[in-house]
């Protein structure tokens, strides 16, 4: 009984709500979001060296680097052109995703201390298996001695950061500007040799850096989603 009329209280309380954002204008007045506050002015080395100090303070993360220009047609088959890797700095739990020049793709997933990886046929095919071997391995994720987590460590994610982290010492950022990236105060570093670097204003942690060379791409950080293992009955094993 004493429930109903604080029902009828947010029945009310909703109803006036719903009129006043009806608005009295024949237009429909719309109104326009506030505009956002700009990030405070800093030296560009300030900025460049606080992202440095959040990147390494993250436990967790996303970041896609792709090989350009002349990184990328002198890479080689056997070197990939673009790296994704999302999951614990600690290398714990991750997946990666590889893609190599030729149409090549190795996805993997670090789960529980254990390796599982999951190629395209061009991948497979590319490692030397038949047609036919490459096309129903290529259909079911692959767990066995040849993919232990250390089989991988090149690319786990904590080599992935500290490359981000050495890249980042090793660009002389000479101009900060305050920018605004999804409705988000951001800073926008450049350097003599026409790098740029997007960061987060609220947490100091990078978004995009684009060099001559190198892309990444740093859409998530602090947390990510764990990650699970296959079904068994979608892993071979041997």
């Amino acid at each position: 009984m004493k429930l109903r009329p604080l029902v009828l209280v947010v029945g009310a309380a909703l109803s006036v709500t719903l009129v006043a954002g009806c608005g009295g204008s024949s237009s429909g007045g719309a109104s326009s979001s506030a505009p956002v506050a700009a990030a405070p002015s800093k030296a560009a080395s300030m900025v460049a060296g606080e992202s440095v100090a959040a990147i390494k303070k993250a436990t967790s993360g996303r970041v896609a680097v792709t090989q350009t220009g002349s990184a990328s047609s002198s890479s080689g088959a056997s070197v990939p052109t673009t790296t994704s890797v999302e999951g614990q700095f600690d290398d714990s739990n991750y997946q990666l995703a590889n893609s190599y020049a030729g149409g090549a793709s190795l996805n993997v997933l670090i789960v529980d201390q254990k390796g599982y990886v999951k190629g395209n046929v061009t991948y497979w095919t590319g490692v030397g298996l038949p047609n036919d071997d490459a096309t129903a391995i290529s259909q079911k994720w692959a767990q066995g001695n040849s993919t232990r987590p250390e089989a991988f460590a090149e690319y786990s994610p904590s080599k992935v950061r500290d490359q981000l982290v050495s890249d980042l010492n090793a660009t002389t950022f000479t101009s900060s500007d305050s920018i605004t990236v999804d409705n988000k105060a951001a800073y926008r570093l450049q350097s003599a040799t026409g790098t740029q670097l997007v960061i987060d204003a609220e947490t100091m942690l990078p978004s995009a850096m684009k060099s001559q060379n190198k892309t990444y791409d740093m859409s998530q950080w602090n947390p990510v989603s764990a990650k699970v293992a296959p079904p068994t009955s979608q892993v071979t094993t041997g």
